[in-house]
Formats: structure tokens, C-alpha cells, sequence
């Protein structure tokens, strides 16, 4: 119980120091424990302290659906655990068990329990049912500790995001592992502010506020402000990769020098979505018409090279981006996806380090031939022209995969919009 997460990892400490050797611990916790950062400590704790993990959770859009306790309507997940008799020097085994609902009775839950008990554990992936007919949800097991495999509808789906953050594309239907360059964000240049050290009026104990600038109204040309913002979402400004700053902001009284600091450490046009509402907003990173300083919902990202700015804009917003920003975002809220600065830059990417000349050039002209282009949302990828469009741009031209492919990536394409966390329950997601 580091705090960050709130009192509810207290509740592990708690139990932990309740529990002998070879006890089980049995916990219902916020499904942030599967991913958060502010879980970290309490993810870490139990990979050290415990072994036969499993984390059950439930993949539905339903309000109150993904939650066990009665009195939420949060995502929850399930914990159980066997303390081990001593430290362990090795990643435990995690077994992940994702319900299709809620189970509706005591009689249910015990069929259910029996089911995956018998099932489990025999082989890596599979799916959970009484019955060829009759399915209540899958299971998938990592042997290297925690991932990110909670609360997820379709293991194709889980199996191709996980390969990203492993460096690799595996797509459903298609036999072979594809060996891209793949990398994280950290390694090609430095998220930007957060918004609190932008415009917060907060004063320390010199008496000097936190945030050097305050926000307000842009009230004349773009061009003419001095320190242009892109705070929150507007997501009839955000249909298309260019995007237009919403604020502007103004150094407090004495605060110049360091506003201009700010604004020249952090100012940039590549903005990264922080607080990601899959099923209304289209982008998952944006380029401003003008240099920005990125605000609460959009801080901006420096590249160490400008010229990795464009392909960095074009994978996040394929599809294989979006996968990207969903699988290791907070996904508790359905057809959400959210994001703690300090983690946007474990963010997976193209590496354009290793790109040619050549390549730059392919990007940037498919830059220059979908900027104006309309995006839909990005749960609606599966209907989206421009999305398409832009994923064979990446896939096909910038990355030389073969055509082939692209039978694999609209596959993927149409699961992934599938799943309950992606569309929330909205009517535009996919018909049966």
C-alpha cells in the first residue's frame, strides 16, 4: 500500500500479514490493480511474496456488469493467491480468467468455479464452457508475471497486443511472427508537461505558484498568440490529424522567465492522448497546426529528431496503434483508455531510427495525403476508410509487409472493435 492507489491496497498489506505460509489470499480490488501504475508496488509484492496467481475479471460493456460488489459500478477484478514460503527469485506463473457476465447465482458461480479449475492450467489459452454451445469466458496464462490480459473478450486480440510490447506482430489467422521495428517512446525523446506545472495556482513555500501560466480563451488569430494550448477533448475539432490549439496561456504576474522556460522545453506539435475516450474521440495522438504546450488531455511529446514526428503520428493512429494505446491504458472504464503521464513514453511505436531516407519520405507524403481526411471514432476502425487507408499506408508502404496481410489486419481490425472495454456498450459497435 504505497497510497497511490488509494486505501483499497491497503486492504493487502492487511491480509498479507494475516496469511501463513501456504495460506491463500482472496481479495476483490479496483480493476486498476491489473495495470496501473499506482498499483505497481502492490503487482509487485505479490509477484515477490506469492505464487499460483490468478486475477478473474469480467469482459462485458454493461454498466454495472464488470464489477463483483454489489455497490459499484467500477470494473473489479478478483485476486487469489498461495503465499510462498519465502521470496521468490522468479516471475510467478498468473493465470488471467475473463467472464463473459457476472455470474447470476451462487449455483452458476460454483460451475463456473469447477469449470476453470478443470481447465486451467492444461494449456496456456483456451476457452472456459460447460459446452461446445455454451461459453462463459476464456483464460490465458503468463509465465513471466503480470500482464495486461484482464478483462479481455478475444485472446487473438490479446495475443496481438501483448506481441507489440514485445516488439513483434502476430496477427490472428496469419502464421508467422512479423519482425518490425517496434520500440517505446522513451527511447526517441521526453513526454511533456503535466498540467498541473502548466497553470496551477498553487504557491509553494517561497510563495511562488507551481504553474507559471493561467489559461484563457483564445480571443484573437492563432498565429498572433504567443503561447498556444491544447487542453481538453472537442471532438469535432479532433476528426482529422491536424488538430487546432482550443486555449492560450498567459504568465502570471512575474512568472515570464518562467513561462518562457516552460515553453521552450516542452512546446511541440506531436501531442499524445492522455485520457482516451475510444468510442466518441478518433485520435490517439494529434499534430497541431502550431507549436503547443499540451495540456491536461493532450501533452505534447519531443522527439530527440523532428523527423520521427510524423511516423510516430501515423502508427499511433492506425490500428495497430490504437491496440497499442488500449492494451496498456487503464481500461476500467469501458471505451475508455487513460493514461499517467509519467507512462506515455512506455508507449509503443514504430522506430523510425531505422528508417532510410526513402522511408521518411513515404511517410511524410501519406502524411500530407490524409491530414485532411475525416476520421471516425476510433471504436468504428472497423468502418472507418481512412483508417483503413492508413493502415495499409503503414503496413504496406512504409513498412514493407507483404499484401497478404491486410486479410489479417482487417481480421484484427474487426475483433479489436469487438471487444466490451473498445466500445462500451455504444450502438456503433460491430453487429452480430
Amino acid at each position: 500500500g504505497g497510497g497511490n492507489a488509494g486505501i483499497a491496497s491497503n486492504f493487502i498489506d492487511v491480509a498479507d500479514a494475516k496469511i501463513k505460509d501456504g495460506g491463500v489470499l482472496a481479495l476483490i480490488l479496483p480493476f486498476t490493480f491489473a495495470n496501473s501504475n499506482a498499483w505497481k508496488k502492490s503487482r509487485t509484492a505479490l509477484e515477490r511474496l506469492y505464487n499460483d496467481i490468478t486475477i478473474i475479471s469480467i469482459a462485458t460493456a454493461c454498466k454495472d456488469g464488470s464489477a463483483f460488489s454489489s455497490e459499484t459500478s467500477m470494473g473489479e477484478v478478483q485476486i487469489i493467491a498461495t503465499k510462498s514460503r519465502g521470496s521468490n527469485s522468479d516471475k510467478p506463473i498468473v493465470t488471467y480468467v475473463n467472464l463473459t457476465h457476472r455470474p447470476a447465482s451462487i449455483c452458476e458461480a460454483g460451475v463456473m468455479s469447477k469449470t476453470i479449475s478443470k481447465f486451467v492450467h492444461k494449456e496456456t489459452v483456451g476457452r472456459l464452457g460447460v459446452s461446445k454451445d455454451f461459453s462463459f469466458g476464456n483464460f490465458l496464462i503468463s509465465t513471466n508475471g503480470f500482464d495486461n490480459y484482464a478483462g479481455i473478450a478475444d485472446v487473438d486480440v490479446a495475443r496481438t497486443a501483448s506481441a507489440i510490447y514485445d516488439g513483434n506482430l502476430l496477427f490472428p489467422r496469419h502464421g508467422t511472427v512479423e519482425e518490425v521495428p517496434l520500440v517505446g517512446l522513451r527511447l526517441l525523446g521526453d513526454r511533456g508537461v503535466g498540467s498541473r506545472d502548466v497553470d496551477s495556482p498553487n504557491v509553494n513555500a517561497k510563495g511562488m505558484p507551481r504553474g507559471p501560466f493561467y489559461r484563457s480563451q483564445i480571443e484573437s488569430s492563432i498565429k498572433s498568440i504567443p503561447y498556444p494550448l491544447l487542453w481538453s477533448h472537442d471532438c469535432a475539432n479532433e476528426t482529422r490529424l491536424v488538430v487546432n490549439p482550443d486555449s492560450q496561456c498567459i504568465p502570471r504576474a512575474n512568472q515570464e522567465d518562467r513561462a518562457q522556460s516552460l515553453w521552450n522545453k516542452y512546446a511541440n506539435s506531436l501531442c499524445i492522448n492522455k485520457s482516451f475516450r475510444i468510442n466518441s474521440q478518433p485520435l490517439a495522438a494529434c499534430y497541431t497546426s502550431v507549436k503547443v504546450i499540451g495540456g491536461q488531455s493532450w501533452p505534447s511529446f519531443i522527439c530527440h529528431n523532428n523527423k520521427h514526428e510524423i511516423p510516430i503520428l501515423l502508427f499511433a493512429n492506425s490500428t495497430l496503434g490504437l491496440i497499442s494505446h488500449w492494451w496498456n491504458g487503464s481500461r476500467q472504464q469501458s471505451g475508455r483508455s487513460m493514461w499517467a503521464i509519467n507512462k506515455i513514453p512506455d508507449m509503443m511505436t514504430i522506430d523510425p531510427r531505422r528508417f532510410t531516407d526513402a522511408q521518411f519520405a513515404i511517410a511524410n507524403n501519406i502524411f500530407d495525403r490524409i491530414k485532411a481526411q475525416e476520421f471516425l471514432p476510433a471504436n468504428e476502425a472497423y468502418r472507418d476508410n481512412t483508417r483503413m487507408d492508413l493502415d495499409h499506408a503503414v503496413l504496406i508502404e512504409v513498412m514493407g509487409l507483404p499484401e497478404s496481410i491486410m486479410d489479417s489486419v482487417d481480421l484484427l481490425r474487426y475483433k479489436w472493435c469487438c471487444e466490451p472495454s473498445v466500445h462500451g456498450g455504444k450502438s456503433t459497435k460491430p453487429s452480430a
